[in-house]
């Protein structure tokens, strides 16, 4: 019960809500374009189908990541000159985890800093409500990856109070997802505006993937029991991230209040 009433809680959850929506916004743009190339009568049909499929993909993905997360078995050992270790399923997936939203945010950030659009360039003719429902599905796997990822990242699975413990970590992040997804099927439109027209938010989430990718690799590191040049590797707590991301945040907020009074 002290899950329910603790403000750390809500914090966090605050914080999934948010990182979901502007991560969510490249899906939301792709069905966005496909389900408006369908009749009319079809397109919102078609966005409820699309966004209901990516709420159960990340759930699903959710669960799959965190059972693995439990095989903490050693698959292999190394020691070379300069570095030793090892890996498990759980640290394989957040090394993995890790480099991959590195690589999704650097790429992300250079596209936006050139002024190019990294948007796939689907073929879209003749669809029919099935071809387009079964593409959506499609992306969804991909953009949900790293939306997954990133809320791992944040929760911490650490036992009470150091953490939430796995089965509230759990909780918490489906809670997130849900919410989100109920957000941004209710108000789809008015959140790409928003985040559209605010370019500054979504430099600024790429930027806390930046973050949080360097946490999981340093995590991933710890649990493997890295040492590199005779060091071990020190993580990065999550309450430090906490702490970052709400005060960026509030900067931003003020930046945003104060341009639009400008």
């Amino acid at each position: 019960m002290d899950f329910f009433f603790n403000l750390k809680t809500y914090i966090v959850l605050l914080m999934l809500i948010f990182l979901e929506i502007v991560l969510g916004i490249d899906n939301l743009l792709f069905l966005s374009i496909i389900s408006n190339k369908l009749p009319p009568k079809l397109q919102n049909l078609s966005r409820i189908i699309g966004l209901s499929f990516a709420m159960f993909i990340r759930l699903i993905l959710l669960l799959l990541i965190t059972l693995i997360f439990n095989l903490k078995q050693t698959l292999i050992s190394f020691n070379i000159s300069w570095i030793k270790g090892e890996f498990s399923y759980k640290n394989l997936i957040l090394l993995l985890g890790g480099f991959f939203l590195l690589y999704k945010s650097v790429n992300e950030i250079y596209y936006k800093l050139k002024g190019k659009n990294n948007f796939i360039n689907y073929k879209i003719s003749n669809l029919t409500l099935f071809k387009t429902i079964v593409q959506i599905i499609l992306i969804d796997i991909v953009f949900s990856l790293d939306s997954i990822l990133t809320s791992i990242g944040i929760v911490s699975f650490k036992p009470y109070p150091q953490g939430f413990g796995y089965k509230n970590g759990i909780i918490l992040i489906m809670l997130g997802i849900i919410i989100t997804m109920t957000l941004m099927l209710s108000f789809s439109n008015y959140i790409s505006n928003i985040i559209n027209n605010h370019p500054t938010l979504q430099i600024l989430v790429l930027s806390f993937l930046l973050l949080i990718g360097l946490m999981l690799i340093t995590e991933a590191a710890k649990i493997g029991n890295f040492i590199i040049f005779n060091n071990s590797i020190k993580t990065i707590p999550k309450n430090v991230l906490y702490i970052t991301i709400t005060f960026a945040l509030l900067v931003e907020m003020i930046n945003l209040n104060i341009r639009r009074n400008q």
